[in-house]
């Protein structure tokens, strides 16, 4: 992988940036009409650059995340996105890595990787505690179709001791507010879909934002139970 990351991080400046997801809030509509701003990952989904905005807790300057995303967009070529796992942790630029059907593999310059089915995610490596596998199933469908509905859902660990754990859980989605957005110069309306999962004791929350043509364009997204929560932006889809 490190030759083959080694050259798309090596990619053209001047990229284009017409594709800088920036959102505003605008004419929200639905459940979520009454919560303004779309919280995700502890922040807000706003601003002039439309990213993941977290206040870092701990030691260390905060990070500009406009900044880290205007730098991605000039030095990578294709698809690149934002990520953030955990709250107050440090952002992470990933680049595509490689297709392979509906799949997309990203990977950062520390050459950890994450693969996203149609926008979800689908398995982590290098993170460790990684996700191995998932199968979004109907769910994943009725959130790109941001449809209400539930759906049975398996993710696939690593537990502490390195050992893949299956996990099972019954789905619930539905659909949120509408926000405005604008991507690559043209206005896209994006609503937010709400999906709850839960078995025995264990319950978690994912939230997406996805385009009337099912396109995911942030989210936050349950890796598994030692990594929690990621948090994603779409810089160039």
């Amino acid at each position: 992988m490190g030759k083959v990351l080694a050259m798309i991080l090596r990619g053209k400046a001047g990229a284009a940036l017409a594709a800088l997801v920036i959102v505003a809030v605008a004419g929200c509509a639905g459940d979520g009409a009454k919560r303004g701003k779309v919280a995700l990952g502890g922040g807000l989904l706003s601003g002039a650059v439309g990213t993941l905005v977290n206040e870092r807790r701990g030691a260390g300057p905060a990070q500009d995340p406009g900044q880290l995303a205007a730098a991605a967009l000039k030095s990578l070529p294709g698809p690149v996105m934002l990520a953030q796992i955990g709250p107050g942790a440090g952002y992470t630029v990933l680049g595509l890595y490689g297709e392979n059907g509906d799949r997309r593999t990203y990977a950062t310059p520390g050459e950890q990787a994450m693969v996203f089915r149609n926008g979800i995610l689908v398995a982590t490596r290098g993170y460790g505690n990684d996700l191995m596998s998932a199968d979004p199933g109907a769910a994943g469908q009725l959130v790109r179709s941001r449809s209400a509905g539930s759906a049975e859902r398996i993710w696939r660990y690593l537990d502490g001791n390195n050992v893949e754990r299956p996990l099972r859980m019954n789905c619930a989605v539905q659909p949120g507010g509408t926000q405005a957005a604008q991507l690559g110069g043209r206005a896209v309306t994006v609503r937010q879909m709400n999906e709850t999962c839960a078995t025995g004791p264990l319950k978690i929350d994912n939230t997406y934002l996805v385009t009337d043509a099912g396109l995911i364009l942030a989210s936050r997204q349950w890796i598994g139970p030692g990594l929690g929560h990621v948090s994603l932006q779409v810089l160039r889809p």
